[in-house]
């Protein structure tokens, strides 16, 4: 199904509808010792998130980050056009590559992105995998650009999912308080 279609724009719709009722149900506690969210005020950082933890990433963007411009490196293939839009959807922005496909115009756009003050989200197992080992973009992208790079994970109290590079984990909603 391609994209441009209005079945495919529908269901973009009620997908993006979706996500934003279920991410409403979630709570967030945001633990920073580093203290890079303060730090993030004065210059751009790189985000650094596992393949698999992705989801809950453009929710988290905006409660963090409410006030910068921040852009996610999205894979350039089919299924990260439904990616590209959620995160759109969420007001943050994209850019389309990886190490095998569009990596070095994906790079240079990354590279001006932190130099006009915006964070940037990357996974740094890479399309390929393995999971859960760092690539050789992310490491580049610092030394290219002299951004901090800051690790994130992201943990559940109870999620749904199995773990791997392709498998997203999903939190569980959270009961209202009553």
């Amino acid at each position: 199904m391609k994209l441009e279609s209005w079945r495919a724009r529908a269901l973009i719709e009620f997908g993006v509808g979706l996500f934003r009722i279920w991410a409403r149900t979630l709570r967030f506690q945001v633990e920073d010792p580093a203290n890079i969210l303060a730090a993030s005020r004065d210059q751009p950082f790189i985000l650094a998130v596992w393949h698999n933890r992705l989801l809950l990433l453009p929710p988290v963007f905006s409660l963090c980050f409410p006030h910068r411009r921040n852009v996610g490196l999205i894979i350039a293939r089919n299924d990260g056009d439904m990616v590209s839009i959620l995160v759109e959807r969420f007001g943050h922005g994209t850019v389309r590559g990886s190490t095998s496909r569009k990596g070095v115009i994906s790079l240079r756009q990354l590279v001006v992105a932190l130099a006009a003050g915006t964070n940037l989200l990357i996974p740094p197992d890479g399309p390929r995998g393995p999971p859960y080992e760092v690539g050789h973009g992310g490491r580049f992208l610092a030394q290219k650009s002299g951004a901090a790079v800051a690790p994130s994970q992201r943990e559940y109290t109870s999620a749904r999912g199995q773990e791997g590079l392709y498998c997203c984990r999903l939190a569980a909603p959270v009961a209202p308080d009553g």
